[in-house]
């Protein structure tokens, strides 16, 4: 019997939403979705700081903008989060 993986169900999803590759390997770790312009990490919202950290460092080894896709309970706290990040990054 097939387990249900949900972090790649949504990896999955995302990658033919918005036409990119798949688990692509870095020299430093693998994205979860990346295409020619954006790469993503794939979290459950109670793993968003973990989420977070992978996907700048994706992008900084990529040159690409960096997303982080959530889903599941703890979507508050990665709201807040994002919300505290993007004030903290004006007031600099």
């Amino acid at each position: 019997m097939a387990v249900f993986d949900r972090e790649h169900y949504f990896r999955d999803l995302l990658a033919r939403q918005v036409g990119g590759k798949t688990e692509v390997t870095l020299p430093f770790g693998r994205a979860d979705v990346m295409t020619d312009t954006m790469v993503w990490e794939v979290e459950p919202a109670s793993r968003y700081p973990a989420g977070v950290r992978q996907a700048l460092q994706y992008g900084s080894q990529t040159g690409l903008a960096a997303a982080l896709a959530t889903s599941g309970r703890g979507f508050r706290d990665c709201r807040n989060f994002a919300t505290t990040a993007a004030r903290r990054a004006r007031a600099l």
